[in-house]
């Protein structure tokens, strides 16, 4: 129910997701300019790992997802800014 929510508000190729992260970027951080230049504009990180549940769209919390802080990825960025969102 919590997928189809967030893909009801958020068309889902501006997310950065799990299997992309894998397979478009091979694990991989992009910068946040390649993030911007290729759409992305919304990561979602759970804090509660759920498993097959939500891999196909939300990242678990656990994963070292941020060695970006929340104020920089708005600042200083050119074409958007990069959303993260986190769920509980």
């Amino acid at each position: 129910m919590l997928m189809q929510e967030i893909l009801s508000v958020f068309p889902q190729d501006i997310i950065l997701t799990p299997p992309e992260l894998t397979t478009r970027y091979k694990d991989q951080w992009p910068s946040m300019q390649q993030l911007l230049a290729d759409g992305k504009r919304v990561m979602i990180v759970s804090l509660t790992d759920y498993k097959d549940e939500m891999a196909g769209l939300i990242f678990p919390r656990g994963l070292p997802v941020c060695r970006w802080l929340e104020p920089e990825l708005v600042c200083g960025l050119k074409g958007g800014a990069l959303y993260m969102i986190m769920c509980s």
